[in-house]
This record gives structure tokens, sequence and C-alpha cells, in this order.
């Protein structure tokens, strides 16, 4: 007599298709989240940048003048109290799509005496804003 123990091919070909569709659901919320966690590394420094640019102003007394920062390599020069490494290490830079040099990385001092920085992702595109008083 047969030993009838095993599992049919139907039965195998559900739990394929049950595994798969799991599978289907689950990558996509994985990948969005490796994109929210690169992410994070920008609001990380943000926090340095705007720490270091108050410690600017205290020596200062004004935040620096917008012509003095117009790359990456220039804001890690004038605020010596921050050792930056490349853009590249904390997500900003200009690998996704719709990101252009100009909007990036910007400084613009105000005429009213504060700032505005703009870094964007690589990740996302994100356009992450860090002024004296906020990070958006």
């Amino acid at each position: 007599m047969r030993d009838n123990s095993g599992f049919t091919l139907i039965e195998l070909m559900l739990v394929i298709i049950v595994l798969g569709i799991l599978a289907g659901i689950a990558i996509p919320r994985i990948a969005s989240l490796q994109d929210k966690a690169a992410d994070v590394a920008i609001a990380n420094v943000a926090g340095s940048i705007r720490t270091a640019m108050e410690i600017y102003y205290q020596e200062n007394e004004s935040y620096p003048e917008s012509d003095l920062i117009t790359s990456w390599n220039d804001l890690d020069d004038i605020l010596t109290y921050l050792e930056l490494g490349e853009s590249s290490e904390y997500n900003i830079g200009s690998e996704h799509q719709g990101i252009t040099p100009e909007n990036r990385f910007s400084y613009e001092l105000k005429e009213d005496g504060t700032y505005e920085l703009k870094l964007a992702s690589n990740t996302t595109g994100i356009i992450h804003t860090v002024t004296p008083t906020a990070y958006q």
C-alpha cells in the first residue's frame, strides 16, 4: 500500500501564491522605510548645523553672508565648530530625479538678519529647510 502523507501539487501551489502575495505587500513597505531612514541623516545634521550657526552668530553678531556659503564645502569651512563630511554621507545631493544643482543646496541670509538653508534628499527628493527657529 502507498503512503499518502505528502502534500498535493495544489496545496504547494496555494502556499507559493500566498507567499507571493505577502512578499508583494511587504517589499514596497520595507523600501519606503529605507527611504525615510536615509532622510533621518539629513535631520540629524540639520540640528548640528543649526547649533553651529548659532555659535557663529554669537561670535560674529550676525549669520554668514549669502556669498560666503555657495556650496556644502563652504558651509563646512565657515562653521569651524562642526566637522561636516561629504554631503553624500548625509544623503544630500543630486541623484534623485527633479533635483537640480540650484535646489539641492542653497543658503540665503535674509533681510531681517536670519538665514534659510535648504538641503535636498538624494533618496526622496524632499527639500529640507533649516532656519534659526525651525527645521522642516
